[in-house]
């Protein structure tokens, strides 16, 4: 019975404290009601401001965002200009790469070599090699980048040298490969290398003049004695392959010899004849 008592006694005090300092901030709430009303209305106030700048800031970042999305998607106007030459290398693969851009093409121009206009393009950005792409217009235009061209006074020039080219300079068509096929017709069962060149022509490779020889024709054995040949067949590549890096670094892994204005390539697996 003690025990409770005390337990009653606490609690009494409790609540006795407890509803004097409710007394009490009633008492602070009358006396500073005003006071107490404008704080809040103010924070209401600063909290709607804060909502209001924030939510505009939020439209014009949007607004600005769909503004510069919309000025992208808006084509850069531009005029192509192509100079083609004889026996060179088409740049259709380029030009439809070109085209396939946010561009708009107001004016496209396709001129020989030996026009006049031609000539006039050539001096003008002092172009070294044909077929070359001359693009006029926005060039300066952040939206695009086109690669393989550098910029020569107002516009974008081809820079990336296509094979076969012509080079103006040394008046001399690039990339053109010679084949000469030295043979053995009566071996029978000797190994077959036409397929050399035919595999270099599906790769892209330009081929010229291809000749197939005999290794004991007058020409054969001059040929034989030149390149110090010592395989039939041999294929002789003329250095014109040089121009296609990727094929000469095939032609080198293969195990081709270099003899001067040529390489040579023979089969060293049964069979052949050695010469």
């Amino acid at each position: 019975e003690i025990y409770f008592y005390f337990l009653f006694k606490i609690y009494k005090l409790k609540k006795e404290k407890m509803v004097k300092s409710l007394k009490k901030f009633e008492s602070f709430v009358n006396s500073n009601f005003n006071n107490l009303l404008l704080i809040i209305l103010s924070l209401i106030l600063i909290v709607s401001i804060f909502s209001i700048v924030l939510a505009s800031s939020t439209r014009n970042t949007l607004n600005q965002k769909t503004e510069e999305a919309r000025i992208l998607a808006i084509p850069i106007d531009i005029q192509l200009k192509v100079v083609n030459c004889n026996g060179c290398a088409d740049l259709d693969e380029i030009i439809n790469s070109i085209k396939k851009q946010n561009v708009n093409i107001t004016n496209e121009q396709i001129f020989s070599s030996y026009d006049i206009e031609s000539k006039q393009l050539i001096f003008d950005y002092e172009i070294k090699t044909l077929p070359t792409i001359i693009i006029l217009g926005e060039i300066d235009s952040n939206k695009i980048k086109f690669d393989n061209f550098e910029k020569v006074n107002n516009a974008l020039v081809l820079k990336q040298q296509v094979v076969p080219h012509f080079s103006i300079n040394s008046n001399k068509l690039n990339g053109i490969v010679d084949i000469i096929e030295i043979m053995d017709s009566s071996c029978e069962k000797c190994v077959e290398l036409s397929s050399i060149p035919l595999t270099l022509g599906q790769s892209g490779v330009s081929i010229g003049d291809w000749k197939k020889i005999e290794y004991n024709s007058t020409e054969g054995v001059a040929l034989v004695k030149k390149y110090l040949l010592t395989h039939a067949p041999t294929v002789l590549i003329s250095k014109e392959i040089n121009y296609y890096d990727s094929v000469k670094q095939s032609l080198s892994q293969a195990g081709a010899s270099d003899k001067g204005d040529y390489y040579s390539l023979h089969s060293t697996s049964p069979q052949y004849r050695n010469i």
